[in-house]
C-alpha cells in the first residue's frame, strides 16, 4: 500500500515548468508535499497542465484535503465530478445558491452521483418552487433526484407548466414519479 504522502507523479518538463515556474525548484515529480507548499499549484491547474486525474486522486483521494488547503473551489466541482464524486454541501459547505451561482457547472448528474435526493434539497437546503424555476432541470433531472408527489399536490397547474412545460398535466407528472420510483 502507498502513502498519499510518498507518491510521486512523474511530471514531464514543459509540466513541471507550468506547475512550478523557471525556478531552482522546478521539479520531474509531483507530490502531495508540493500541492501543500506550493501556494500556485492548484488541483485544477494540475489538470489544465495535464496531470493523470487517476494519478492526483490516487496520490490525495480525499477531497476535503484539497479543498481544505484552497485548491479547488466549488466553481471547478465539474472538474473532479466524476472521479472524486464530492458532494456539493457535505465536502464543499455549498448552499442553495452556490447550486443556482454554478448552474451551468453543478449538474443534476453530480447531485444523484453524490446521493443529494429532492427531498435533501427541499428539507435541508431551502429548495422551493423559485429556485426550482431558476435551476431550469428538466422533468427527467428532477425524477432523478426524486420529485416528490407532495410537491405536485403543493403547486398549481400553471407553476407546475412553468417548471415542467407547457404540455405536461398533473396526473401526467404524478403518474411519472410513480413510474420513477417504482423503477427504483
Amino acid at each position: 500500500m502507498y502513502s498519499s504522502e510518498s507518491y510521486a507523479i512523474r511530471l514531464t518538463p514543459l509540466q513541471s515548468v507550468k506547475l512550478f515556474g523557471y525556478t531552482l525548484d522546478a521539479k520531474k515529480t509531483l507530490t502531495w508535499k508540493d500541492i501543500c507548499l506550493h501556494e500556485n499549484i492548484s488541483l485544477v491547474k494540475c489538470i489544465e497542465v495535464g496531470v493523470d486525474v487517476k494519478k492526483l486522486y490516487r496520490m490525495q483521494p480525499n477531497i476535503r484535503e484539497w479543498i481544505k488547503l484552497n485548491k479547488i473551489s466549488i466553481e471547478h466541482i465539474n472538474v473532479v465530478a466524476d472521479t472524486w464524486k464530492p458532494h456539493l454541501f457535505n465536502d464543499f459547505h455549498g448552499n442553495l445558491g452556490d447550486m443556482i451561482l454554478y448552474r451551468e457547472t453543478i449538474k443534476p448528474e453530480m447531485l444523484v452521483q453524490s446521493k443529494i435526493k429532492f427531498s435533501d434539497l427541499q428539507d435541508k437546503y431551502g429548495l422551493d418552487f423559485n429556485s426550482m424555476l431558476i435551476l431550469n432541470y428538466t422533468l427527467d433531472e428532477w425524477l432523478k433526484l426524486g420529485l416528490k408527489e407532495s410537491f405536485v399536490s403543493a403547486h398549481t397547474d400553471e407553476q407546475l407548466q412553468a417548471l415542467f412545460g407547457k404540455s405536461v398535466t398533473r396526473n401526467e407528472l404524478q403518474e411519472q414519479i410513480k413510474r420513477h420510483a417504482y423503477s427504483q
